[in-house]
């Protein structure tokens, strides 16, 4: 998209363009990462409208609102770096196959075989190598500039939320207090806070660890706590 960048507050358009064309009055998410807080600004926007909401891994995106109190650090991530991009974007690499893998592998955590997995759906084929098709103007993730209390109003809905935290997550938490201190605030009978071993993808590399706590916390009455 030619402009400004995206940010998850542009993506919730998305979503009710999916929900709408569907013909869904109500959904139930499973969100991974960054996919936690576009699914809870769309909760914010169309209130009601998601049941329960999972978010795998998705604590550890809270901790960028943290950028908000230092403008300086903020801009240089979210705007300036898109831009940079923008105008003078890196030439394309190509790897092998094998290569293109294992970079996978050590960027996000997983195994090889794992990877393959991921590959799958971001490899293109060129001149007998493969090339990455992601925009790398997006490298970056442009962060809404939300304070403090008003994201907490925007993640505290009524609406029950499982929030399942790896164990040895690797990604980088440059604002740590704020992404702990938030889900301290919001831990209660709706939002149920749960720790699970595995890295950022627990999802792909120990779904044995989540899918027993989806499917209870999708079975149990939540309001009956109440």
């Amino acid at each position: 998209m030619p402009g400004p960048p995206i940010s998850p507050l542009h993506l919730v358009e998305a979503i009710r363009q999916i929900v709408d064309q569907l013909q869904w009055d109500t959904v139930s998410c499973v969100a991974h990462s960054m996919g936690y807080l576009i699914c809870a600004y769309y909760n914010a926007v169309y209130p009601g409208r998601i049941r329960r909401l999972v978010s795998l891994a998705g604590a550890i995106s809270i901790q960028l609102h943290g950028l908000v109190e230092l403008p300086k650090d903020w801009f240089d991530i979210s705007i300036a770096s898109y831009y940079r991009r923008y105008f003078q974007p890196p030439a394309p690499l190509t790897y092998t196959y094998k290569k293109a893998v294992e970079s996978l592998a050590r960027a996000r955590d997983v195994s090889e075989a794992d990877a393959t997995i991921l590959a799958s759906r971001c490899l293109k084929s060129v001149d007998g190598e493969f090339r990455f098709t992601w925009d790398v103007k997006a490298k970056k993730i442009y962060v809404p500039p939300i304070a403090e209390d008003i994201l907490y109003s925007i993640l505290s809905t009524p609406t029950p939320t499982l929030c399942l935290v790896p164990t040895e997550d690797k990604t980088p938490i440059t604002f740590y207090d704020c992404h702990v201190n938030m889900l301290a605030k919001l831990t209660n009978e709706r939002y149920v806070f749960v720790s699970v071993p595995g890295g950022h993808s627990v999802h792909l590399t120990n779904p044995e660890f989540i899918v027993p706590q989806i499917v209870k916390f999708f079975n149990e009455d939540v309001k009956s706590k109440l």
